[in-house]
Protein backbone atom coordinates (compact mmCIF):
# COMPACT_ATOMS: atom_id res chain seq x y z
CA UNK A 1 0.00 0.00 0.00
CA UNK A 2 2.82 2.42 -0.12
CA UNK A 3 1.82 4.81 -3.26
CA UNK A 4 3.31 8.08 -3.45
CA UNK A 5 1.31 10.97 -3.74
CA UNK A 6 2.24 11.60 -7.48
CA UNK A 7 0.20 8.98 -8.31
CA UNK A 8 -2.99 10.52 -9.20
CA UNK A 9 -5.01 7.55 -8.63
CA UNK A 10 -4.60 7.78 -4.84
CA UNK A 11 -7.24 10.24 -3.40
CA UNK A 12 -5.71 12.64 -1.72
CA UNK A 13 -7.47 12.63 1.50
CA UNK A 14 -5.49 9.24 1.83
CA UNK A 15 -2.38 11.15 1.73
CA UNK A 16 -0.26 11.77 4.79
CA UNK A 17 0.77 15.81 4.84
CA UNK A 18 4.32 14.83 6.79
CA UNK A 19 5.30 11.98 4.31
CA UNK A 20 3.49 12.43 1.41
CA UNK A 21 2.67 8.85 1.07
CA UNK A 22 -0.50 6.68 1.57
CA UNK A 23 -1.45 6.37 4.59
CA UNK A 24 -1.93 2.84 6.45
CA UNK A 25 -2.68 3.98 10.57
CA UNK A 26 -3.99 6.68 9.68
CA UNK A 27 -5.03 9.21 13.17
CA UNK A 28 -6.31 12.48 14.34
CA UNK A 29 -4.39 14.91 16.44
CA UNK A 30 -5.35 16.85 17.84
CA UNK A 31 -5.55 19.76 16.17
CA UNK A 32 -8.40 18.15 13.86
CA UNK A 33 -6.08 16.96 10.64
CA UNK A 34 -5.28 13.21 10.10
CA UNK A 35 -1.66 11.78 9.72
CA UNK A 36 0.61 8.59 9.17
CA UNK A 37 0.29 7.24 12.86
CA UNK A 38 4.51 6.96 12.78
CA UNK A 39 4.86 10.20 10.57
CA UNK A 40 2.72 12.40 14.12
CA UNK A 41 4.33 11.03 16.67
CA UNK A 42 8.18 11.47 15.45
CA UNK A 43 6.93 14.89 14.37
CA UNK A 44 5.26 15.79 17.71
CA UNK A 45 8.11 14.25 19.41
CA UNK A 46 11.11 16.36 17.95
CA UNK A 47 9.03 19.90 17.47
CA UNK A 48 5.91 19.46 19.61
CA UNK A 49 3.52 21.22 17.29
CA UNK A 50 1.04 20.30 14.40
CA UNK A 51 2.59 20.23 10.85
CA UNK A 52 -0.44 21.74 9.71
CA UNK A 53 -1.75 24.73 12.69
CA UNK A 54 1.93 24.92 14.32
CA UNK A 55 -0.41 24.52 17.72
CA UNK A 56 0.98 22.36 20.32
CA UNK A 57 -0.14 18.86 19.99
CA UNK A 58 -0.37 16.51 22.43
CA UNK A 59 1.19 13.12 21.80
CA UNK A 60 -1.42 11.57 23.95
CA UNK A 61 -4.55 12.99 22.01
CA UNK A 62 -3.91 11.28 19.10
CA UNK A 63 -6.43 8.78 18.04
CA UNK A 64 -7.28 6.39 15.05
CA UNK A 65 -9.38 7.33 12.43
CA UNK A 66 -11.19 3.98 11.76
CA UNK A 67 -12.94 5.67 9.11
CA UNK A 68 -10.46 6.60 7.19
CA UNK A 69 -8.89 3.81 7.44
CA UNK A 70 -11.31 1.74 5.90
CA UNK A 71 -12.32 3.58 3.59
CA UNK A 72 -8.67 3.43 2.42
CA UNK A 73 -8.81 -0.17 2.74
CA UNK A 74 -11.72 -0.30 0.46
CA UNK A 75 -10.05 1.49 -2.01
CA UNK A 76 -7.04 -0.36 -2.21
CA UNK A 77 -9.18 -3.55 -2.32
CA UNK A 78 -11.02 -2.05 -5.28
CA UNK A 79 -7.90 -0.83 -7.38
CA UNK A 80 -5.94 -3.86 -6.59
CA UNK A 81 -8.31 -7.23 -7.25
CA UNK A 82 -6.52 -10.48 -6.64
CA UNK A 83 -4.96 -12.08 -9.66
CA UNK A 84 -6.97 -14.56 -11.53
CA UNK A 85 -5.03 -17.72 -10.72
CA UNK A 86 -5.49 -20.41 -13.47
CA UNK A 87 -6.95 -23.72 -11.94
CA UNK A 88 -6.09 -26.76 -14.15
CA UNK A 89 -8.12 -29.72 -13.37
CA UNK A 90 -5.88 -32.62 -12.97
CA UNK A 91 -5.07 -35.42 -15.70
CA UNK A 92 -4.03 -38.23 -16.19
CA UNK A 93 -6.03 -41.30 -15.09
CA UNK A 94 -6.70 -40.37 -11.55
CA UNK A 95 -9.14 -38.26 -13.14
CA UNK A 96 -11.01 -40.46 -15.03
CA UNK A 97 -14.65 -41.09 -13.54
CA UNK A 98 -16.80 -43.64 -14.98
CA UNK A 99 -20.11 -42.96 -13.01
CA UNK A 100 -21.13 -39.44 -12.19
CA UNK A 101 -20.71 -37.94 -8.63
CA UNK A 102 -24.29 -38.10 -7.33
CA UNK A 103 -24.97 -35.91 -4.46
CA UNK A 104 -26.23 -38.54 -1.20
CA UNK A 105 -28.05 -35.81 1.47
CA UNK A 106 -27.43 -36.98 4.85
CA UNK A 107 -29.73 -37.15 8.03
CA UNK A 108 -29.64 -36.44 11.35
CA UNK A 109 -31.81 -36.99 14.14
CA UNK A 110 -30.93 -34.48 17.22
CA UNK A 111 -32.52 -35.15 20.65
CA UNK A 112 -32.12 -32.19 23.11
CA UNK A 113 -32.31 -33.10 27.45
CA UNK A 114 -35.79 -33.03 27.39
CA UNK A 115 -36.56 -35.90 24.54
CA UNK A 116 -37.42 -33.77 22.10
CA UNK A 117 -36.26 -34.76 18.84
CA UNK A 118 -35.83 -32.64 15.46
Amino acid sequence: MDREASDSSVPPEFICPITLLMMTDPVIASDGHTYERSAIETWVQQRGTSPETRQRVDINSIVPNFALRSAIERWHCAASPPPVVPVRPPSGPERQVTEPDTFQPKTFKVTYGDGVAF
